[in-house]
């Protein structure tokens, strides 16, 4: 069965698609864009350069949040109104969850971060269990594969991409949730980071800033290495895949169940209730 995944949650849209844990293709746009005006004429032009009608996929994963309040009820609504048109079931996912989906496998714990406002981000802490062999076999591709060179920032080329990205020599492996999503500071978060173990740093225009999360002085922490990354942002290249890989069977509702998940209130709602 073919899943169509979306998301515009943070500051880039991606949509993708995949069939039992393989990416088929996938879109992604960096850049603070119009979420509203990109995302169907994006849909449009993957399905028209892969040949794939829209009556041939059989399901919907959207990143639901948390994120961007606008970006993430663009996302959702997209879903729902292709859905309903379809008659497809929808799965909403976490968006923290689809970015340590989509991200390689690395031992130690990853955290994933997206700026939140009023000097908070959204973050939560996932694991997966891999073995040191498997460790080395990623480094060796990193150092192996073949690199293009554009403007002077190194670029994967597209099997490479996809075979680090999307681990096709097994599908992924399971994500242990150490943390729930949450809204905090930036030094509330980094108390909570491991101190015995190699943290991965993943994030949307959090990581970097003055008043980002430090690393912890006496843990093996980093930035996850660019050659795992796109050019000039902290996100693998589409959340839209990471959705799909992070959707459950039973995750999979009809359309009208799907809802928005923002952590915390909109500043209207926030303004309205401070009136009452």
């Amino acid at each position: 069965m073919i899943t169509l995944g979306i998301d515009t949650s943070g500051a880039h849209a991606s949509v993708a698609l995949g069939r039992d844990g393989e990416l088929l293709a996938e879109r992604f746009l960096h850049g603070r864009q119009h979420h509203s005006a990109v995302l169907l004429p994006m849909l449009e032009d993957m399905l028209r350069q892969t040949g794939i009608a829209i009556n041939e996929i059989g399901r919907i994963a959207v990143c639901a949040g948390p994120g961007s309040f606008t970006g993430v009820r663009i996302g959702v609504a997209a879903a729902k109104g292709l859905a309903f048109a379809a008659q497809l079931p929808c799965a909403g996912v976490s968006t923290l969850a689809a970015m340590a989906a989509g991200a390689p496998a690395l031992p130690g714990t990853l955290c994933c971060a997206l700026e939140a406002r009023r000097g908070q981000v959204y973050a939560a802490l996932f694991r997966r269990q891999e073995t040191g062999g498997r460790r080395q076999e990623i480094f060796r591709k990193q150092e192996e594969g073949d690199r293009r060179f554009s403007g002077g920032r190194r670029q994967e080329t597209g099997s490479r991409r996809q075979e680090i990205f999307r681990r096709q020599d097994g599908g992924c492996l399971p994500l242990e949730r150490c943390m729930p999503d949450t809204a905090l500071s930036s030094r509330e978060l980094e108390r909570l980071l491991p101190k015995d173990e190699p943290v991965w740093l993943l994030g949307d225009d959090v990581f970097g800033k003055q008043d980002s999360p430090a690393l912890p002085a006496d843990a093996p922490s980093c930035l996850l290495p660019p050659e795992f990354l796109p050019p000039e942002e902290f996100l693998p290249p589409s959340c839209a895949f990471g959705a799909i890989l992070a959707a459950q069977e039973e995750d999979y509702r009809p359309a009208a169940a799907l809802r928005a998940v923002y952590l915390r209130p909109s500043q209207a709602e926030r303004e309205r209730f401070g009136e009452i």
